[in-house]
């Protein structure tokens, strides 16, 4: 409504229609009949005017002046009312006087011609514009009492109720600002979801109303132009739900609003009530591009139809990061807002398996909803009672109480509803389908034995395996009544137990009982079951990580991280369900030659392959298609290597994309992957394409990876077929997001040494067909497995995933220090930010952490200590701390402590109460004693608020003010050799030397290297990180400064939009430079850096990253960037103003060779607060930039100085004579590994300080 004034008063053609577009959705949640029916016809006709009046519209002659102006027009109905027509004016207009067709059109046409003679008779008899009398809104008094009404208002609302204009205090639930009462869920569900519920509603009254003749022109793009794109900027951050392919796309609302502009005379003679729909007429949708052809409009007769710039259309796709032909999903942009994902949809599981890599460092997105799944709810209601009598026997085996030939009557209670019973129909329909299994419905004169579904109050429970009582029964509570449940209910009746209960899961998952209710432990011992599959978290039977979590903390800890988001997640059988049901009951037995199935698939009831996942044909040998272009079967011979990169690479690859490798090792070897490049398009928080690899079962989904990274490594796993990978490549989801440049990955067979990870501080590699394995250890550490440290070793632990840490929980303790990435439960509480708790890691993405509510009592401890055998030199501990309690009182103490081989305890460390908001640091020194072990304590405080975290904790040999030198990195791989003393008896013809020592002198030159440097090869940068120089320093004469900031801006996220203005963190690194426009700037303000280096003469290309976003884009100012030279002109080199965008942009700029360079870098405030800009990764690089200039290595000056050194020459004689020798043959591998690392160019700001030290080891 807003806009829609603004158009008024600005005279934007543009503007109007754009702010009439996405008032539609509201038109019809609000039931405003005749705008629904009409608003479309008239956005239809406004988009068909004709060559003379489109242009006369477009700069802005809709609108009336009375005096020139920026915001000062009025609609020309509204000036027609107080000119042509305002004699005319009466309580009914013109209708109130006549009704009768022929005089409302004699009216018409002849009312400018009566406005004249009115008006001619006014001045004949004296009066005149200035003597009528004003508006009586607009008297004094009607003004001074305004002003007071308004003043009463203000009072008011900031006296009485929750100001609404308080932007700092928004609680996040939706109130009443009267009462400060919460509204219930189901209203604030159907009011923010109203604008969604509009669009749907629009959609079905197209479809019925507007959609009748073939639309012919393409206006698929046309609003793309209009001032503000607010129908873009709606659709990202709005988020339209239950989109399918043949829906609108998100890069501009209106495209689904194009929907109503089918031919509009069919229209006016078809309309219908808003919400009906003509299901004869069904839309066609284009199955190659997924056009909704009512993005298309027409007129009647080519007088009426808009020719479009096709060109224009084409390069705004290309803006965009459209593929050509089909173009995905395009529901990227729900990954924006995952507290919004339905947690049991596809989407949320896909959600669920992500992880983001930012340079070596992973991290699981902030939102998952795993322990809001239907399935993980009804989880926390299982158990298994025992039988009524008799021993109970169970599992998969020989002993189990099987259904005779597999059949299992069943009957089902009629106290179910009618939905209810239909659920456990389809589960039951799912077993019959996949398995040999026939449930029949009972019948008492053929049956004896039969399972009843029946209602449960509180639980949901199933008996295991068939048992004597009759009937058998399967409780469901109305929390279990969902297919994955029943399913998992009915899998123990015919026989199984949990798959967390297998007797071999000891091996791949740890059960931490302490974390479980006590009632519900039983449901975590382990079974001696028998198993045809190998261990599958994906299986029905397999519990989330939170089942029965007593404390809010996981249950089961995967010893591989990357598969717990398969856990709990079973909405039917898996894979391997089904191949474990099809074994236990011999589904097979009687098939004939059945074939031999590849890659784990197996033989079904029907005697046929069942292939895993994205495998098919006859013995499961064949991959399913890939988009054009990308996928199929890559053979790896021994010792060769494969590399595998995305289409297009190193350059962007296109969105739309669905690709599937199959990668085929060595058999009886690994096949290793090794990611050497990948820049996969991600929003910091969530992908939006992914890499998907499937390392482990090939029948189960992989984790999906993307984000940035130059080295990562997977190996398959032995459990199914060690020497067969599937990796997978998705924009197709994500097809509305930009692009980024792909992966590169090296492929290789390796062999089976590394399974077990012997390199504890290192990497692995296994040489193929060899189980012995080669550790590389990392800087500080050595020993044949990377296990030993030595006075330089660090230790850290960083809480991040799949980092080593040096402490492990006390056992002796309350409770637990858990881990935690985003902001703290309570962090944020009743509209108050920074109750207790952290706002997110201080480094990295995850904390440990100590939650106080609900579970925790005053005195309760949580403890863990270090539990390595330290050499003996004295460290530096350094670790950040949050002890963060809006009330002091209730914050407990967290203590820091050592002890020595003596056992005495020092307390290091000790704070107690509120320690403020922000993260603190501290540094303590540890004198080099024998057993050293530090302990760190945190005791919960007197309240709820006593959330206490720590991060980034590190033992640095040295002290804190001089760390202890560490040696240049040296590559020390130390290879597992078997040395075997072989004795042979032979004749044989040996040589034997006879040596001859002769005194000699050798001359030895002593080499002394002197570096010269040519400083036109500098590379200069300016990151903003911590202790990284810049070549920009901040101007004096500008209205405020370029300042540092990691993170999300401020506004980036406001009122639960994403991407409002400002960043969602840095570009490069963890700093980024920033310019805040709210509350302290004005429009018009500049801030202002420039180099003051002595560049050498030189070309160069400047390089810098960009980020402009504005949710309003006339909100947003203007960045530019500038150089002078000697005469001290300048030239602007590039200049943006206006939204550019969610994500970073990249530009690269020429600067010629030039005397006295300056470059100066501008950011201009906007209109509006939404202004927030920001420049990081900036450097200039010698050369062009397409071409940089080659650095040559440094140039070297060599003296030699001889020396005399006395030495000795040993001169062999050969003697040859027969002889029986027995000779002890020993087999040993010495790896001897140089390093020389020279700096080469100049990376400095104070030229003439920089200190070259080189160190040459031979």
């Amino acid at each position: 409504m807003i806009h829609n004034v603004g158009a008024e008063r600005e005279g934007s053609w543009d503007m109007h229609l754009t702010s009439i577009s996405s008032m539609l959705p509201y038109m019809f949640i609000a039931n405003r009949v005749n705008y629904s029916r009409w608003l479309p016809v008239y956005i239809l006709d406004m988009l068909n005017l004709t060559s003379d009046i489109q242009p006369a519209f477009s700069s802005g002659q809709f609108a009336i002046r009375q005096k020139p102006g920026k915001f000062n027009g009025i609609w020309s109905v509204m000036a027609t009312e107080k000119t042509v027509i305002k004699d005319s004016k009466g309580r009914d207009g013109i209708v109130g006087i006549t009704r009768q067709k022929s005089a409302l059109i004699r009216w018409s046409l002849t009312r400018h011609v009566l406005s004249e003679f009115s008006a001619e008779m006014r001045t004949r008899s004296g009066f005149s514009a200035q003597e009528e009398p004003s508006h009586e809104e607009t008297r004094p008094t009607a003004l001074r009492r305004d002003e007071e009404h308004v003043k009463l208002v203000i009072e008011h609302v900031q006296q009485q109720m929750t100001n609404p204009f308080d932007i700092t205090s928004h609680p996040k639930a939706l109130i009443n600002i009267s009462t400060g009462m919460h509204a219930p869920k189901e209203i604030e569900s159907s009011l923010t979801k109203a604008f969604d519920d509009g669009i749907k509603m629009v959609k079905s009254f197209v479809n019925g109303a507007l959609a009748e003749e073939k639309e012919v022109e393409e206006t698929l793009y046309e609003l793309d132009n209009l001032y503000l794109r607010q129908l873009h900027e709606i659709s990202e951050h709005r988020q339209l739900q239950d989109r399918n392919e043949g829906d609108i796309s998100d890069d501009n609302v209106f495209q689904g609003y194009r929907q109503i502009t089918g031919n509009k005379y069919s229209a006016h003679n078809k309309l219908q009530q808003p919400g009906k729909r003509d299901d004869n007429k069904q839309l066609q949708i284009d199955e190659e591009t997924k056009e909704n052809p009512l993005s298309k409009v027409v007129g009647s007769g080519k007088n009426r139809r808009k020719t479009l710039n096709q060109k224009s259309n084409m390069e705004k796709r290309k803006k965009y990061g459209k593929p050509k032909g089909k173009k995905g999903l395009e529901e990227g942009y729900k990954f924006d807002k995952p507290s919004e994902l339905d947690p049991d949809s596809n989407l949320a599981f896909l959600f669920d398996g992500m992880s983001i890599d930012d340079h070596g460092k992973i991290y699981q997105p902030i939102g998952r909803q795993i322990k809001d799944k239907t399935r993980a709810i009804a989880d926390g209601l299982d158990y298994h009672p025992d039988p009524p009598s008799g021993k109970l026997k169970r599992n998969f085996d020989q002993t189990v109480a099987f259904w005779p030939n597999g059949i299992v009557p069943y009957e089902i209670d009629s106290a179910f509803t009618a939905n209810q019973r239909a659920v456990i129909i389809s589960a039951i329909e799912e077993f019959n389908d996949k398995t040999c299994l026939d449930w029949t419905a009972y019948d008492n004169s053929t049956h004896t034995n039969y399972v009843k579904f029946v209602t449960h109050a509180e639980n949901c429970y199933s008996y295991i395996g068939k048992i004597g009582t009759i009937p058998q029964t399967i409780g469901l509570t109305s929390g279990c009544v969902n297919t994955g449940t029943i399913v998992h209910e009915m899998l123990h009746a015919i026989g199984s137990w949990h798959e967390q209960s297998r007797k071999d899961r000891n091996n791949y998952m740890t059960i931490d009982i302490e974390n479980v209710q006590d009632t519900r432990k039983a449901n975590f011992d382990i079974k001696q079951t028998s198993f045809d599959s190998p261990f599958d978290p994906a299986s029905d039977l397999m519990y989330g990580v939170y089942s029965f979590t007593k404390n809010g903390d996981k249950t089961e800890i995967f010893h591989d991280w990357r598969k717990e988001f398969l856990a709990g997640t079973g909405k039917t059988l898996s894979f391997y369900d089904i191949a474990d049901v099809t074994a236990a009951y011999g589904c097979t037995d009687s098939c004939v030659s059945p074939p031999t199935c590849q890659h784990g698939g197996f033989i079904d009831k029907t005697c046929s392959c069942s292939c895993p996942g994205v495998l098919t044909g006859s013995t499961c040998q064949q991959l399913v298609p890939s988009s054009a272009n990308c996928g199929g079967t890559i053979n790896i011979a021994g010792g060769e290597t494969y590399l595998l990169t995305s289409p297009n690479y190193p350059s962007s690859y296109s969105t739309g994309l669905q690709c599937t490798w199959l990668i085929q090792g060595e058999p009886g070897n690994h096949v290793r992957a090794t990611v050497t490049d990948m820049d996969i398009s991600n929003n910091g928080n969530a992908c939006y394409h992914w890499l998907e690899i499937v390392y482990d079962l090939l029948g189960n989904k992989g984790p999906e990876r993307c984000g940035s990274t130059d080295h990562e490594v997977w190996d398959t796993s032995s459990d199914e077929e060690m020497n067969t990978m599937i990796i997978k490549f998705d924009s197709f989801v994500g097809s509305d997001k930009v692009a980024a440049r792909g992966f590169s990955i090296t492929l290789e067979s390796i062999g089976t040494g590394c399974e077990d990870n012997p390199c504890v501080y290192g990497s692995c590699y296994s040489p193929i067909n060899s189980a012995s394995y080669i550790c590389t250890c990392n800087q500080g550490f050595s020993g044949t497995n990377c296990n030993e440290p030595t006075v330089y070793s660090i230790f850290e632990c960083t809480a991040e995933i799949d980092q080593r840490c040096m402490f492990v929980q006390s056992t002796n303790d309350t409770f637990n220090w858990g881990t935690r990435s985003g902001p703290a439960k309570y962090y944020t509480y009743s509209g108050i930010t920074g109750v207790t708790g952290p706002g997110g890691a201080k480094e990295g993405f995850v904390y440990l952490y100590t939650r106080t509510y609900p579970d925790r009592r005053p005195g309760d401890v949580a403890v863990m200590s270090t539990d390595i055998d330290f050499p003996k030199v004295e460290r530096c501990l350094s670790f950040w701390y949050h002890m963060r309690s809006y009330y002091a009182a209730h914050m407990g103490t967290l203590e820091v402590s050592m002890t020595d081989g003596s056992g005495s305890e020092t307390i290091l460390f000790s704070r107690t109460g509120n320690q403020g908001i922000e993260w603190l640091q501290e540094k303590l020194e540890i004198p080099a004693v024998d057993d050293l072990k530090i302990i760190i304590k945190g005791t919960s405080g007197t309240g709820w608020m006593s959330d206490m975290a720590v991060d980034g904790i590190s033992l640095v040999p040295g002290t804190c003010e001089s760390p202890l030198a560490t040696p240049d990195p040296t590559k020390t791989t130390t290879t597992t050799t078997t040395t075997t003393p072989t004795t042979t008896t032979t004749p044989t013809t040996t040589t034997t030397q006879t040596t001859t020592t002769t005194p000699t002198t050798t001359t030895t030159p002593t080499t002394t290297t002197t570096l010269t440097i040519n400083q036109e090869y500098s590379i200069f940068e300016c990151t903003a990180e911590t202790d990284q120089t810049c070549m920009f320093v901040q101007s004096t004469d500008d209205t405020f400064n370029w300042e540092k900031k990691s993170g999300p801006a401020p506004y980036y996220e406001y009122s639960g939009i994403t991407g409002v203005t400002g960043p969602g963190g840095a570009k490069e690194g963890d700093v980024y430079f920033y310019t805040k426009t709210y509350p302290d700037r004005n429009p018009g303000d500049i801030a202002v850096m420039f180099t003051d280096i002595d560049f050498q003469k030189v070309e160069r290309c400047l390089s810098f990253w960009y980020h402009m976003r504005s949710y309003y884009a006339a909100h947003m100012g203007t960045l530019e960037i500038s150089m002078t030279d000697g005469s001290g002109s300048e030239t602007i080199l590039f200049s943006r103003t206006g939204n550019q965008g969610i994500e970073w942009l990249q530009e690269k700029l020429e600067i010629p060779a030039v005397d006295d360079l300056k470059i100066i870098i501008k950011g201009t405030s906007g209109t509006g607060w939404m202004s927030d800009m920001a420049v990081d990764g900036i450097s200039l690089v010698p050369g062009t930039c397409e071409s940089p200039l080659a650095t040559p290595d440094p140039t070297k000056t060599i003296t030699t100085t001889p020396t005399t050194t006395p030495t000795t020459t040993t001169t062999p004689t050969t003697t040859t004579t027969q002889t029986t020798t027995t000779t002890p043959t020993t087999t040993t591998t010495p790896t001897t590994t140089t390093t020389l690392t020279i700096n080469q160019g100049i990376n400095e700001w104070n030229r003439g300080k920089c200190e070259w030290i080189f160190q040459l080891y031979y």
